[in-house]
C-alpha cells in the first residue's frame, strides 16, 4: 500500500512540474529570445535540482529496502528531460520566427528622397537661371540669394530648412547673422510649364568696411521624408561683393605700413615671443614658466588675379596670375606647394603646370602663382571655379593645408549669319520693296535680341526686323519692308528736295544684324549693297478719251436710200439716151 501511495506521490509531483513547464514556455512567447533563454537556463537548474533530490530519495529507499523506487525516479529524470527538451525546442521556433519577421521588414527598402537644383527657370529676383550662370545681386549693402531647390519625392509637411554659411576667415564681407528659414513647397507657373520648388530667398547684409572680390556662400538644406529618413544637400555660390571702408584702401596699398599690422616685439616681459624676421623663434617657450607658446596657423588668402572681370572665350589661350597673400602677421609659412584644378568633370580646362613651389614665406608676404591657361572650344558657358589647394609647414614643422578657389568667366564664342538677302540693282524713288533673310546661330551657347536693321543713304527700313532669342543651331526666315527715297536724304524723315542729279543716281549702304549674348555684350556685322535710285515711275491719272458712241441706223438707211436713186437715176438715164438714138437712126 505504501509502495502505491509513494507512486502516486511521485507521478503527481512529475506531472505538476511538467504544467509549469509548458506555462512558462507559453508566457515566454511574448519576450524576446534572450529571455526564454535564460529561463530555459534556470528551468535546467531547476531540473537538476529535483534529480538530486530524487537521488537522495532514491538513496533513503534504497537503504529502507524499497529497490522498486529507483526505477521510478529514472522515470522522472527522464520526464523532466523531455520537458526541458520541449521548451526549448519551442524557444528555437520562436526565435527563428522572430528573425524571419526582421529579414522579412528588411527585405524591402524605400527608395530615399533626393534634393537638386532647379537649373532651368528664372525666378523673380534672378537675371539668369542656374544653367546660364546665375549670380546674386548686390544692392544697398547687400547680396540678394535665390535658390530653387527641388525635389523628387515628397517631405515631411512639404517643408525644407535651409540655412547658410560662410568661409570662416576674418575678411568675410557679410554680416553674421542667423539666415536660417523653413520654406515651403510652392508651385511656380512659367508661360508653358509649371514648376514644383522650395524657393528660397535671402539678403546677405555686408559690412560697412570689407574686401571686394569673390566670395563663396555655402546654402545647405536638410528635410525629412516620408520614411523618417534625413535628406540633406549642400550647394555652393559665388557672390561678387564690391569694396568699401578701410579694408579696400588696405587692398589698394598693402605695402603701406600703416596698413600692416605691427608685430610685437621682444620687451623681456613674460610670455611675449620675437618676430621671425627680428630673429626670434616662432615656437619659443616662454620665458616665465618654460611652457610652449600658441602659434596660430599661416593663413593664405587669395588677393589678386589677372583674370578678375575678364570674360574668356572658349577656344583661347592667355597667362594667369593669381596671388596669395600670407595673412599672419607673426608666423612663416615654409615648404609651400600651390595646386590648383578645375572643379567639375566637364570644364574643359587645362593648365601648363598643375603646382608650384615656394620655400619660405614671410609673414604679410605674397606670392604669385604664374601658369598658362587654355580653354577648349567645347568648354561649357558659364562660371567655372578653379580650385587652389595648400600644403605648407610652420617653421616647427606642423603641416597645414588650405584651399582657395577662384571664378573663371567661360563664354562660348557667339556666331549669327544673315544670308538670302538682296537688294534690286535699280528701284524707283518712293518705292517699297521687300527682301526675304535667313538669320542662322552658328555657335554652340544662345544670342539674345536678334535684330536686323539698315544704315546707308537713300534706303531706309520702314521697321528693325526683330527675331529675338536664338538658340545653338536654330534658324529664323523672315522679310524687311525698305523704302527708296533719294540719294541726298539722311534719314527717312527727310523731304524730297534738289535737283535731279542731287536726287537720283548711284548708292550704297548695308542690312546690319545685331545680337547679344548671356554676359550683355553686343555684336554686329553687316551685308552690303549697291543699287541705283531712278526718277519716280509716273503714270498718268487722267482717263483715256473715248470716241461718243451714238445710234446712227438712219444714216445708213439715207445712204442706202441715195444710192439707190442714183442707181435709178442712172438707169433712167442710160434709156433715155439710148430711146433718142434709135429715133435718130429711124428718121
Amino acid at each position: 500500500m505504501l509502495k502505491r501511495i509513494r507512486k502516486s506521490a511521485v507521478f503527481l509531483l512529475t506531472f505538476c512540474m511538467m504544467l509549469q513547464n509548458s506555462r512558462t514556455a507559453y508566457a515566454g512567447t511574448d519576450q524576446t529570445a534572450p529571455e526564454p533563454a535564460r529561463q530555459i537556463e534556470q528551468k535546467g537548474q531547476s531540473g537538476s535540482d529535483g534529480q538530486e533530490s530524487q537521488s537522495s530519495q532514491e538513496d533513503r529507499l534504497s537503504q529502507e529496502g524499497q529497490s522498486s523506487q529507483g526505477g521510478q525516479s529514472s522515470q522522472e529524470g527522464q520526464s523532466s528531460q523531455e520537458g526541458q527538451s520541449s521548451q526549448e525546442g519551442q524557444s528555437s521556433q520562436e526565435g527563428q520566427s522572430s528573425q524571419e519577421g526582421q529579414s522579412s521588414q528588411q527585405g524591402h527598402p524605400s527608395q530615399q528622397v533626393h534634393l537638386g537644383i532647379d537649373n532651368t527657370h528664372v525666378y523673380a529676383g534672378m537675371e539668369h537661371s542656374y544653367g546660364e550662370g546665375y549670380v546674386p545681386t548686390e544692392a544697398d549693402n547687400k547680396i540678394s540669394l535665390v535658390v530653387p531647390f527641388t525635389a523628387d519625392g515628397a517631405l515631411k509637411d512639404n517643408t525644407l530648412t535651409v540655412t547658410v554659411g560662410f568661409k570662416e576667415t576674418k575678411e568675410t564681407p557679410f554680416q553674421l547673422k542667423n539666415y536660417q528659414a523653413d520654406v515651403k513647397l510652392q508651385t511656380v507657373t512659367f508661360k508653358e510649364e509649371q514648376a514644383d520648388v522650395y524657393l528660397y530667398t535671402v539678403d546677405l547684409f555686408l559690412q560697412e568696411e570689407r574686401h571686394a572680390g569673390q566670395y563663396p556662400v555655402s546654402v545647405q538644406a536638410r528635410g525629412i521624408d516620408g520614411e523618417g529618413n534625413q535628406v540633406t544637400l549642400e550647394y555652393v555660390i559665388f557672390t561678387n561683393v564690391t569694396g568699401a571702408g578701410r579694408n579696400q584702401q588696405d587692398k589698394e596699398h598693402p605695402e603701406d605700413p600703416e596698413n600692416q599690422e605691427t608685430p610685437e616685439a621682444e620687451t623681456g616681459g613674460e610670455g611675449k615671443i620675437l618676430p621671425p624676421e627680428a630673429g626670434g623663434d616662432a615656437m619659443a617657450p616662454s620665458a616665465g614658466n618654460g611652457e610652449e607658446s600658441v602659434v596660430h596657423q599661416p593663413k593664405f588668402i587669395l588677393e589678386e588675379s589677372s583674370l578678375d572681370g575678364i570674360v574668356l572665350d572658349a577656344g583661347s589661350s592667355r597667362d594667369m596670375q593669381v596671388t596669395f597673400r600670407n595673412k599672419s602677421s607673426e608666423f612663416a609659412a615654409c615648404n609651400v606647394k600651390v595646386s590648383l584644378a578645375a572643379e567639375g568633370e566637364e570644364s574643359n580646362l587645362t593648365f601648363g603646370r598643375t603646382s608650384e613651389y615656394f620655400e619660405k614665406v614671410q609673414p604679410g608676404k605674397a606670392i604669385t602663382f604664374t601658369e598658362e591657361l587654355r580653354i577648349q572650344t567645347n568648354a561649357p558657358q558659364g562660371n567655372v571655379p578653379v580650385k587652389f589647394s595648400f600644403e605648407y609647414e610652420d617653421e616647427k614643422g606642423t603641416a597645414y593645408m588650405g584651399t582657395e578657389s577662384l571664378v573663371l568667366q567661360i563664354r562660348q564664342p557667339a556666331r549669327v549669319s544673315l544670308s538670302n538677302c538682296s537688294i534690286p540693282s535699280s528701284v524707283y524713288s518712293t518705292d517699297t520693296i521687300s527682301t526675304d533673310m535667313q538669320i542662322l546661330n552658328l555657335g554652340k551657347a544662345p544670342v539674345y535680341n536678334v535684330r536686323v536693321s539698315a544704315k546707308g543713304a537713300g534706303i531706309f527700313a520702314l521697321q528693325t526686323f526683330y527675331a529675338g532669342t536664338l538658340e545653338a543651331g536654330q534658324s529664323i526666315q523672315g522679310s524687311m519692308e525698305l523704302y527708296a527715297g533719294a540719294k541726298n536724304m539722311e534719314s527717312i524723315n527727310d523731304t524730297l528736295a534738289g535737283t535731279d542729279e542731287e536726287k537720283y543716281g548711284k548708292v550704297d549702304g548695308a542690312l546690319v544684324l545685331a545680337y547679344e549674348d548671356v554676359y550683355g555684350q553686343t555684336y554686329s556685322q553687316e551685308v552690303n549693297y549697291k543699287t541705283e535710285i531712278q526718277p519716280p515711275k509716273i503714270l498718268s491719272l487722267k482717263p483715256e478719251k473715248k470716241e461718243q458712241e451714238t445710234n446712227q441706223w438712219w444714216v445708213s438707211v439715207l445712204v442706202l436710200a441715195g444710192a439707190g436713186l442714183l442707181g435709178i437715176l442712172l438707169i433712167q438715164t442710160l434709156r433715155i439716151r439710148g430711146l433718142k438714138k434709135n429715133n435718130l437712126n429711124t428718121h
